[in-house]
């Protein structure tokens, strides 16, 4: 199977898996979103710890699914916030293991159980805040931020491998990631703007037309710098991809990158404005 087909299916699988969970069928959001903390932090503690702090990193990821599921729970079914804290539990645990071992040299790894948490983790943890409205499940909100943060990625790579590319281009971050240039950060404002103001016209995007576009140039630039952060955290450890859950594309992070910042800034912007 070809590398440009191998892409095509596994960004389509990738897409329409969460097509299903906040559309379609939204039964399969709790679980999948579960399956993503889950891979997600298993491939950033496996690139930045390799084998090290293993129980460490089982008790860090069994916090952040308990606090995502008792999250949802109290959003979808009224149970009581104050549960929440269980999910704390594991995570002194977590502190605590490194008291109990005899070896403290692995101990210089141990922040990155916390940058997980923080960096990928969160988002996806607080995502329920985001999928409900007056108590009943609605998706289409955090659909329409992924709309545009595709929208957005596409833009920056058509107009970016066309014009950015030239000797005469500026790159805008050539230590970070060589390929990208001025004309990708540029394309992706212009496209993933576009897509808001798109989306909110089109009556998806349920925010007034300036909002929307403030919205779009929020988590268009902030998926750009997502994209540029994980490609520090590659080069520093010297690898290519995430992982190799989907095909063509590499691991979950690699296709989840863009969201990880652009969520959490969208949703404060909304927040603010009090539009959520």
């Amino acid at each position: 199977m070809s590398e440009p087909f191998k892409r095509i299916i596994g960004g389509a699988v990738y897409g329409l898996a969460i097509i299903l969970s906040l559309v379609w069928w939204p039964y399969a959001f709790v679980p999948l979103t579960a399956f993503a903390i889950i891979w997600m932090l298993g491939e950033f503690y496996s690139v930045s710890m390799g084998d090290a702090l293993k129980p460490e990193r089982i008790l860090a990821i069994t916090a952040a699914v308990l606090c995502f599921v008792l999250l949802y729970a109290h959003l979808a079914y009224g149970f009581p916030v104050r549960f929440m804290l269980v999910a704390a539990i594991p995570l002194i645990a977590c502190l605590a293991m490194p008291v109990f071992r005899r070896d403290a040299g692995s101990y210089d790894r141990f922040a990155f159980i916390f940058v997980g948490l923080v960096w990928v983790a969160l988002p996806l943890v607080l995502s329920p805040c985001l999928v409900f409205k007056e108590g009943e499940f609605d998706g289409w909100l955090l659909m329409d931020f992924f709309i545009i943060i595709w929208v957005a990625d596409v833009g920056a790579y058509a107009l970016g491998t066309a014009f950015g590319q030239k000797p005469t281009s500026r790159k805008l971050a050539p230590a970070i990631s060589p390929k990208k240039s001025w004309w990708g950060f540029w394309s992706a404002l212009g496209f993933g703007t576009a897509a808001s103001v798109l989306l909110s016209y089109l009556g998806w995007l349920q925010v007034p037309m300036v909002h929307a576009a403030v919205l779009g140039l929020i988590l268009s630039a902030a998926a750009v710098l997502g994209d540029l952060c994980e490609s520090v955290w590659k080069r520093h450890f010297g690898v290519k991809d995430s992982g190799t859950l989907i095909p063509g594309h590499g691991g979950l992070m690699d296709r989840m990158d863009s969201s990880l910042i652009a969520m959490p800034l969208a949703a404060s912007y909304l927040a603010i404005f009090s539009l959520i």
